[in-house]
Order: structure tokens, then C-alpha cells, then sequence
């Protein structure tokens, strides 16, 4: 595994994964997270971005996706990612559900985010970082 491409996917994953989140949680999600407001620091909330997990999220997806891969298909990427959302939005929603009180269908479109999240990422690996034919 060539760690500069690891690097480059990272990369480009944590500025996916910036523009993901604030897409769902800003945009698409604004009303349902609501509630929520009053429960965040606002002295830190600008800077909350660059805190956040999408920096292991990257690093994680991209050194396992290039590591793992047979053939470098996007069915391949998306299958990967698929199952890595699955994973980890089970592991991290179901505990927010489970440790706060939270609305069902918060959480649920926090667990769906995810998983599309994720699954975008396996694309975007198979697309921008094939596997090399020899």
C-alpha cells in the first residue's frame, strides 16, 4: 500500500465529508436538529467542524478501502463503503439513541446520512483511485 495515495484519499475524503456534513446537518437537516441547539456550545460552533471525526472517518475509509480491494470497481467501492456506513452508524447512532433523549427520527436520519455517506466514499475511492492494471 502506497501511503501517499492513502494520503490523497484522505484528503479528498475529508473534504467530502465536510461538505456531506454540512450539507445534511445545516441544510437538509436544519429543522429536525433543532432541539439540539440549546444542547451545543455556540463559543465553539464555528470551529466544531474541524473537531469533528470526519479526519479518522477519511483516514479510516481510505487506507482500508485501498487495502482491501480485488478488482477497484465501483461496485466494488460501493459495496465496501455500504457496509463500512452500516458499521459505523450502528456503532455511533445507536449510541447517541441509546445514551440521550432523542427523537427516533432524528437519530434515524442521522443513521441514513451515514450510510450514504459512506457509501459515497467507496465510490469516490473506486472512481479517483483505481486499482493499477498490469
Amino acid at each position: 500500500m502506497r501511503w501517499s495515495r492513502v494520503a490523497a484519499a484522505s484528503a479528498l475524503l475529508f473534504v467530502l465529508a465536510v461538505v456531506w456534513n454540512g450539507l445534511l446537518h445545516l441544510v437538509i437537516l436544519r429543522r429536525a436538529n433543532e432541539p439540539l441547539q440549546r444542547l451545543r456550545r455556540t463559543d465553539l460552533h464555528p470551529l466544531s467542524r474541524f473537531r469533528s471525526p470526519s479526519r479518522r472517518e477519511s483516514v479510516f475509509c481510505s487506507s482500508g478501502a485501498i487495502a482491501i480491494r480485488s478488482r477497484g470497481s465501483l461496485r466494488e467501492g460501493v459495496a465496501y463503503g455500504f457496509f463500512l456506513g452500516l458499521f459505523a452508524a450502528t456503532l455511533v447512532d445507536l449510541n447517541q439513541y441509546l445514551l440521550y433523549p432523542l427523537p427516533f427520527t432524528l437519530v434515524s436520519a442521522w443513521f441514513v446520512g451515514g450510510v450514504l455517506e459512506f457509501t459515497l466514499y467507496g465510490a469516490v475511492l473506486s472512481r479517483f483511485f483505481p486499482l493499477r492494471r498490469s
